[in-house]
């Protein structure tokens, strides 16, 4: 670890009843002092501040995934959607800051925020193609088609995959790449 440059100052005390190490810090050439408490009577400054490291880590991680990954935006009642939600988000956290780690040298944030608006031109892009679907299947339902044979028939016309391959292409994949 490297080399802390700080000032401290420990006051042995009491809190509610419990006995507790109040570490007054101040970090380098900074004028104002933290406050840092622990109920651990044996931890050394040192060791106070690697558990501090650590721990900021972990509320830096919740901050950016909430912000840039929507963690905690599901909106389901059931415990494994929730699950699932989280476990997404932080697999998405994973693999941009590996991405981050081989690729840049920049700040993380940065990174997601970049990537943010870009899943939210995707995620608007999928929800156009969506309601083109419902639009599609809506009209089938008014004029008496079968919406699975009309996409069955647009399927087998290859004028007119290859037309809507083209406008994909030309009109939206541009915008969300």
């Amino acid at each position: 670890m490297q080399k802390i440059e700080s000032k401290y100052i420990r006051v042995n005390c009491y809190y509610k009843g419990i006995r507790v190490n109040l570490y007054f810090v101040r970090m380098g050439k900074c004028k104002t002092w933290h406050l840092l408490l622990t109920t651990d009577l044996t931890l050394n400054f040192i060791k106070l501040m690697e558990i501090y490291q650590i721990r900021w880590s972990i509320e830096v991680f919740f901050k950016e995934s909430k912000q840039y990954l929507h963690l905690s935006g599901c909106q389901s009642n059931t415990f494994y959607a929730q699950i699932a939600d989280m476990t997404i988000s932080m697999m998405q956290h994973i693999m941009l800051n590996h991405f981050k780690r081989v690729n840049y040298q920049q700040k993380f944030g940065g990174l997601l925020e970049a990537i943010s608006c870009e899943l939210v031109e995707l995620d608007l892009v999928s929800r156009l193609i969506e309601l083109l679907w419902e639009f599609a299947d809506l009209f089938c339902s008014i004029y008496g088609i079968d919406f699975t044979e009309f996409l069955q028939g647009l399927m087998r016309n290859e004028e007119t995959m290859l037309r809507i391959q083209k406008l994909l292409i030309e009109k939206v994949l541009p915008k969300a790449a």
